[in-house]
């Protein structure tokens, strides 16, 4: 772990439509990341750990299935 990431462990029993916002109203991810935990599901259908890191950034996490796992719109 980075000094200055910050990590959000996604919920380990997410149902379909579930959603989770997340804002960067300090405008620092470009310095300071938010590593997005998987907590077993998959984020845009992979098994990797996923950084938000880009400054002011606004995403919206919708979980899908089991197959799509997370899926993200910024």
């Amino acid at each position: 772990m980075e000094p200055n990431q910050l990590n959000i462990t996604l919920p380990p029993s997410p149902i379909a439509s579930d959603v989770i916002n997340i804002w960067d109203i300090g405008g620092q991810c470009g310095t300071n990341p938010i590593h997005l935990l998987r907590n077993g599901k998959k984020i845009k259908k992979l098994t990797d750990t996923v950084a938000l890191d880009q400054d002011g950034i606004f995403a919206s996490l919708i979980y899908k299935d089991e197959t799509y796992g997370w899926l993200i719109k910024t």
